[in-house]
């Protein structure tokens, strides 16, 4: 890339996590009871990954992106999603209902996604992963490197040429910073990677202007 301080790797993932929530879950912390009565727990509904080369991202689409990948996963300790849920993320209990899997199979097939490669995300997807494998006592078999973007993007983002408080957003969007309106819904996993990448595209692009 040609934006100073972002040192990617040749090939990376950037990926995202949606989990149930409750409205006022975050501020306790998750601690509360379901409309059912029941303990809230933070079980992963969606995975959401895009593989690119990040060095090719002023190129064509079918340049930088090597695949997509998009998993839906059926909560197993309440297994019927909020209202509140649902109303931020768009996942629809039919949705996951549909075409959702079980936990550890989801896992598996995003491991098998990132084969290896260096997977970016913005916060601590890494430890969502981890709580849940604890909760349904699976181990993270071939774990990938995790990385969190946010000590990454503070390296530059901050600088007096860009000018970016990130935590001003979420990662889906990052491209209201540039003064472009996310062109998806936030909060949904893919959505939110595929704004993210939007995002950098638009920052190199910005970068590579002229200055008068």
């Amino acid at each position: 890339m040609s934006i100073p301080g972002l040192d990617f790797p040749e090939r990376m993932v950037i990926w995202d996590t949606e989990f149930t929530t409750w409205k006022d879950a975050r501020k306790k912390k998750w601690k509360g009871v379901t409309e059912e009565g029941k303990p809230q727990y933070k079980e992963i509904v969606q995975f959401g990954g895009i593989k690119i080369r990040p060095h090719e991202l002023l190129k064509d689409e079918g340049v930088y992106v090597e695949e997509m990948i998009n998993i839906f996963v059926k909560p197993k300790f309440n297994p019927k999603l909020s209202d509140y849920f649902t109303d931020l993320t768009g996942i629809t209990q039919e949705i996951v209902e549909k075409y959702g899997v079980d936990f550890p199979q989801a896992l598996e097939r995003f491991t098998t996604f990132a084969n290896g490669i260096p997977c970016y995300a913005h916060g601590g997807d890494e430890h969502e992963v981890d709580g849940n494998c604890r909760l349904r006592y699976v181990r993270w078999a071939h774990k990938p490197p995790c990385l969190d973007l946010y000590p990454i993007l503070d390296r530059v983002l901050p600088s007096p040429n860009i000018g970016i408080n990130q935590y001003k957003y979420v990662m889906g969007t990052l491209t209201k910073a540039l003064g472009i309106n996310p062109p998806r819904r936030p909060h949904n996993a893919l959505n939110d990677v595929l704004n993210f990448v939007d995002f950098l595209r638009g920052l190199e692009m910005k970068l590579a202007q002229p200055v008068h």
